[in-house]
């Protein structure tokens, strides 16, 4: 009997052949049709095993099928026992050719996408040797340790490249604070108390016990 089963790809349907074959218990109730009956069990059995495949996959399916339906199973509580296998599947040329066309199109998008991965993940890498002289010089000696007289020259330029691709750090501008520990860590040890002093009572002008707290738990330097 020809029926239609779905395949893996939504709209895309299998026309399929099946040979049907049924008993029905000798006690109670007997359907009407039990053909009908036992190729509607045999259809559920038959959907479940065709939604795993594509229509480039029907050869493989009809296997599938004579294996899935060979086995006498009843349907439902109907008394009636069906079984069967699969005479012959049709697939429509231009609805394969649009499936194999689709698949075709993945799996160069999939290999795209691992191409630019790589790429990226080699960009990467190099980025990491161009802007790290120390593990830059690793990795060339790894592969050149019978030459460890070039070692310095090439750490040479390892430096060199890094230092010409490395963005300079922007200058931070001056701030009060600065210029005030430039004085102190440049003057003696009096000026350094005097600063102190005069901060703790601006601090205490301005009721900022907090930062009266904090500038008498810093160290005292000696020097």
């Amino acid at each position: 009997m020809p029926i239609s089963l779905p395949s893996c790809d939504p709209h895309f349907d299998f026309q399929v052949t099946l040979t049907v074959g049924f008993t029905v218990a000798a006690i109670g109730v007997r359907p009407a049709n039990p053909q009908a009956v036992a190729l509607a069990g045999l259809s559920s059995r038959a959907e479940e095993i065709s939604r795993r495949r594509s229509l480039t996959e029907a050869q493989r399916l009809r296997g599938e099928l004579d294996i899935g339906l060979a086995q006498a199973l009843r349907v439902a509580d109907t008394g009636v026992e069906a079984w069967g296998f699969c005479a012959e599947i049709e697939v429509d040329p231009d609805l394969l050719a649009a499936v194999a066309g689709r698949q075709q199109a993945r799996r160069r998008a999939a290999v795209g996408e691992w191409e630019e991965a790589e790429r990226r993940s080699r960009e990467s890498r190099m980025r990491t040797l161009i802007t790290d002289p120390l593990q830059a010089t690793a990795w060339w000696y790894a592969g050149h340790q019978d030459q460890p007289k070039e070692l310095a020259e090439v750490a040479k330029a390892f430096q060199q490249v890094s230092e010409l691709v490395t963005p300079a750090r922007p200058e931070v501008a001056e701030t009060a604070g600065g210029l005030v520990d430039e004085l102190v860590q440049t003057a003696g040890p009096d000026i350094g108390f005097h600063v102190r002093s005069t901060l703790r009572r601006i601090f205490a002008g301005y009721h900022r016990d907090d930062l009266c707290a904090r500038l008498d738990a810093l160290p005292v330097t000696e020097d």
